[in-house]
This record gives structure tokens, C-alpha cells and sequence, in this order.
């Protein structure tokens, strides 16, 4: 077990594991199982960067680019570089066979690096709108990170099992497409809801919530079903690039979920007021009879009575 999983990591990054043992041959279908908890390795590494970043007092938005800049390190740049050979194939106009053959170039044209660039801008753009959104937590953009990298790896599994290799001639990632069966699927299922559980009940103590985590894995796995339709529409089937081409999307599409449901609100504060049993005294202002209002000049204006009538005079006879 503990071989299929460095076998996954080896994968899904480029952290110094060492060769692939001969004897891992024919474990792909273990490999699969494990790809989202070797994504939530992989998101350990970004999520370090916004730790160390909080540590150090880096106010937002540099630790967020670091982040997206570290998650692409650890990959190695390999699902961007997949990513940016899909999006030449696709909208190459060309026929299956003849884009499958643009997507083995190892040159990206225009195509491919904007759909890059507008992947790592989103994945920057939300992670700094959902820190706002947070007001500030740090622990909360962590667990969202590590949650996104999880689910992006399962959704990978998800777009293996539902579709067949594309190359008739084979290639390198056909034996782990062949082997994405139920069984597999089950298993990481297990796993990714496990981990996202789990994270969401972390995630209670942070305005990031428990939902959030649920409901990107909701629509990342959707979204995943509709690409394996997708691509064996248009290219008779998938390849490994567009397993990495999915991870890098749905990562994308993971944040803009998790910034969809509005954050936590803090309870309201009382409103300051006196203590209990103390009474209220109110002083009211001076009141001024109907004679006349105080002058300016008077130091203090008094309620004076008016005159009183003038008496009738008697006359003596």
C-alpha cells in the first residue's frame, strides 16, 4: 500500500521519491485508488506556503500568488504543460487522429497558453477573493486549498473510468486508463469523502464552513462525467493529457465553488448599555415659561412669574 502510494505521488508530482521500483509494475489500478490522498500531499505544499507567509506577517495578495506559484512547482508544471497540449488539440479543428497528433507536440501554441494563463489567473483570483471573503483566515484558505487538490485528483479517476484510451498505437498512460475499473472508483470514493468530511469539520471553527467543501465535490465530479462525454466525442477517447488538462480546471473550478456560499457571519455584539439591575437616569433639558426664552447675555435665565394685574384704585368721598 505504502508503495502505491509513492508510486501515485510519483505521478502527480515531482517530490524526490526516488526510481519506480520495478515491482510497482501492475499496480496501477492501486495508484488510482490513492490519487486523492496523494493530492492532498501535493496540496500540503501550497498549504505550507500560506502558513509560513501568515507566520511571517505577508498580507494578501502575495501569499495567494506564492501559493498558485508552489502548486505549480510541485507538479512540476507537467498539468499545465497537459493542459496547455489539450487546448491546441481542441481547438485545432482538426479531426480526432489529426488533433491527437497535435497533442503529442511538445509546442504550445496561442491557444494553450492563454487557456494556461487564464487557469493560474483564476486559481489567484479566487483564492484571494475567498480570503476576503473569510476576512482574513488563514486556516480557512488552507483547508481550501488541501480540499481542492484532493478533489481535482479524484475527478482524474472519475474521467479514467468512464472513458477508453484514444491512441489506437497505445501510449504510456494506457495501462493506467485500462485499469480505472469500479473497483477503483469505489475505493477513492471512500477516500475523497473521508478527506472531505474530514476537512469540513475542521473547516466548522473558520468561516469557510462545512458545505463549501461538499459542494465543489459535487460539481467537480459533474463536471468531470461530462468531460469523459466530451472527449470521447471528440477525440474517441481520453490520454493522459487530458487527465492533467481536468486536474488543472477543476482545481479552477473547486475555488469558485467554495466562494459561491457566503462566509460565516460572526455573531452580533449587544449593543452597549447599562448593567443589569442599574438605573437609568435621564436628564432632561430645562424647560422655559411662556415669558420669554433666555437672552444671550443672561449667565443663567430664570422662570420669572409674570406681573400680576394692577389693582382697580378706590376713590374716598
Amino acid at each position: 500500500m505504502l508503495s502505491s502510494f509513492f508510486g501515485a505521488l510519483r505521478r502527480l508530482s515531482v517530490l524526490p521519491l526516488g526510481e519506480r521500483l520495478p515491482e510497482s509494475a501492475g499496480r496501477e489500478n492501486e495508484e488510482l485508488a490513492l490519487f486523492p490522498v496523494a493530492g492532498l500531499a501535493v496540496g500540503a505544499v501550497p498549504a505550507l506556503c500560506l502558513v509560513l507567509c501568515g507566520l511571517l506577517g505577508i498580507s494578501s495578495p502575495l501569499p495567494e500568488a506564492l501559493a498558485v506559484a508552489a502548486l505549480a512547482a510541485v507538479t512540476g508544471l507537467r498539468h499545465l504543460g497537459e493542459l496547455g497540449r489539450t487546448g491546441e488539440a481542441v481547438f485545432s479543428g482538426k479531426p480526432a487522429l489529426g488533433a491527437l497528433e497535435v497533442m503529442r507536440e511538445k509546442r504550445v501554441g496561442a491557444a494553450g497558453t492563454a487557456l494556461v494563463v487564464l487557469v493560474l489567473l483564476g486559481k489567484y483570483s479566487a483564492l484571494v477573493a475567498l480570503r476576503a471573503e473569510m476576512t482574513g483566515s488563514t486556516l480557512g484558505l488552507v483547508l481550501a486549498v488541501l480540499l481542492m487538490t484532493c478533489i481535482a485528483r479524484w475527478c482524474a479517476l472519475v474521467l479514467a473510468s468512464y472513458s477508453e484510451y484514444a491512441r489506437p498505437e497505445g501510449g504510456a498512460d494506457e495501462s493506467l486508463i485500462a485499469s480505472a475499473g469500479r473497483r477503483e472508483v469505489w475505493w477513492a470514493l471512500m477516500v475523497t469523502v473521508v478527506s472531505v468530511l474530514a476537512l469540513g469539520l475542521l473547516a466548522l471553527g473558520t468561516p469557510l464552513g462545512f458545505m463549501r467543501g461538499v459542494l465543489a465535490l459535487a460539481g467537480c465530479s459533474l463536471l468531470a462525467w461530462f468531460a469523459s462525454i466530451y472527449f470521447s466525442g471528440r477525440f474517441g477517447g481520453v490520454t493522459g493529457e487530458c487527465l492533467g488538462a481536468l486536474v488543472e480546471i477543476t482545481e479552477v473550478l473547486a475555488l469558485v465553488l467554495m466562494c459561491i456560499l457566503p462566509a460565516a457571519s460572526p455573531p452580533a455584539r449587544p449593543a452597549p448599555g447599562p448593567a443589569n439591575g442599574a438605573k437609568v437616569v435621564q436628564i432632561q433639558p430645562p424647560k422655559y415659561g411662556p415669558a420669554a426664552s433666555p437672552k444671550s447675555g443672561d449667565a443663567s435665565p430664570k422662570n420669572e412669574p409674570a406681573d400680576p394685574a394692577p389693582r382697580p384704585v378706590e376713590s374716598k368721598p
